[in-house]
This record gives structure tokens, C-alpha cells and sequence, in this order.
């Protein structure tokens, strides 16, 4: 039981720290040197870039919250586990 605990734990922080790409807008200075628009122009059309940017990120992010907290579930249930026999030996 300790060791399926500790192992499941474990799997899980290893994929919540997988590396993933994460999408990003282009960056804004880039794209005003290139162009001979106003800033304020550039920024209004740019915005839905940088939502599509956040939407994406923020499901991963979740994701790896996500997996995060079975990793605490999976080592809270091992130290419930070791505390419940040690008090069954000692009492």
C-alpha cells in the first residue's frame, strides 16, 4: 500500500512538471518596429491574440494544478497510512 502510494504520488508531480509548451502572443515591440501604425492601433488589434494566448494557458495551468493535488491526495493517504500502523503497533 506504502509503495503503490508513494509511486502514484510521484507520477503524478513528475506529469504535473512535464514541461509543455505554452502559447504566446507575438511580442508587441517586434511588431511596432515593423509596422507604421499607432500604438494604440496596434494594441486594440492585438488583443484577441493575447486572449487566445490566455485561453490556452490558463487549461494547462489547470491541468497541472490538477495534477498536483492527486500527488498531495496520493502522499496524504501514505501518511495516513505509516500514522494508522505505527498507532496499531504502539497501542
Amino acid at each position: 500500500m506504502a509503495s503503490s502510494s508513494v509511486l502514484f504520488s510521484l507520477l503524478a508531480a513528475l506529469r504535473s512538471f512535464w514541461t509543455a509548451r505554452y502559447s504566446r502572443a507575438p511580442e508587441f515591440t517586434a511588431v511596432t518596429a515593423r509596422t507604421q501604425s499607432t500604438e494604440s492601433w496596434l494594441k486594440w488589434r492585438f488583443l484577441p491574440n493575447l486572449a487566445d494566448a490566455i485561453a490556452v494557458n490558463d487549461r494547462k495551468l489547470e491541468l497541472k494544478v490538477t495534477y498536483l493535488r492527486v500527488a498531495m491526495v496520493g502522499l496524504l493517504v501514505l501518511i495516513l497510512d505509516i500514522g494508522g500502523y505505527l498507532l496499531y503497533e504502539f497501542f
